[in-house]
């Protein structure tokens, strides 16, 4: 049996049966990430995941890949007359900024506190540090960013004082929780 040529339009017919447009046509029905091109499909390339990555406590872009936290409501891209491309990303709970592949969570301070005395503990073995913090005002799901903490109870200075912060559990008006 010798090869015989398939001949099909370009372009999607999509108010047709599978049925029909086989005998009509031939049409394509559906399709993802085509185009055509002098009649014939060819796939779409480029589609690649960009990685974004963390930054430390003292602000420098690390090799740790990073991920947004929240559900994502808007985004926006602009170009800064350096020339910088930038993407705003809005989520439910965190404002970022994106450039040059690393995320700054940008989103507004509601308080600042300094000078606590011995406001972290943890007990022994465990990932749930019970901060102390006199009248803190804050709800339970609100976030937290500590810096300048010494390692405690096991949990190293550099994880206590991460950039990306901590979602706490409201306890009292006087001290909250956090998972390290």
């Amino acid at each position: 049996m010798s090869l015989q040529l398939l001949k099909y339009n370009a372009g999607i017919v999509k108010d047709t049966t599978e049925y029909s447009a086989g005998k009509n046509g031939p049409f394509y029905v559906d399709s993802d990430l085509v185009r055509f091109v002098n009649g014939y499909p060819e796939k779409i390339g480029g589609w690649e995941k960009d990685k974004f990555y963390a930054l430390d406590s003292a602000g420098e872009t690390t090799s740790t890949e990073a991920t947004l936290t929240g559900i994502g409501r808007k985004m926006v891209f602009w170009r800064g007359v350096d020339g910088t491309d930038r993407i705003a990303v809005g989520t439910h709970n965190h404002l970022y900024i994106i450039q040059n592949n690393a995320i700054y969570d940008i989103t507004p301070l509601r308080k600042t506190t300094s000078n606590l005395s011995n406001p972290l503990v943890v007990t022994s073995g465990s990932t749930t540090i019970t901060v102390t913090d006199n009248s803190h005002g804050a709800s339970d799901g609100d976030w937290v960013v500590i810096n300048s903490a010494t390692a405690t109870g096991g949990i190293s200075a550099e994880t206590i004082n991460r950039m990306a912060g901590y979602q706490i559990t409201y306890i009292d008006a006087n001290s909250y929780s956090i998972q390290s």
